[in-house]
């Protein structure tokens, strides 16, 4: 192998390196990825959590209005429709 073919060949290995280093520090790491579907798994369960509550809440106040609506009823006093 004559020199300059070495240099050229030496050269092209350097700048292969250098692109492969730039391509590894874009990507995410095993870390990062977990850490980011924990993230995602949490802000899935804080909704869970939020929506089985909002439908808790929601039955309850049913529950009240059709009580208020047979006191209101027995009572004679007039309940506005809610």
């Amino acid at each position: 192998m004559k020199d300059d073919e070495f240099a050229k060949l030496f050269k092209y290995i350097v700048d292969m390196d250098k692109r492969m280093e730039t391509g590894f520090e874009n990507t995410a790491k095993k870390d990062d990825l977990e850490h980011l579907r924990n993230t995602m798994d949490d802000f899935i369960r804080r909704i869970t959590d939020s929506e089985t509550e909002q439908a808790a809440r929601d039955a309850q106040f049913s529950r009240l209005v059709e009580w208020a609506r047979e006191v209101s009823k027995k009572t004679g006093i007039p309940l506005p429709n809610l």
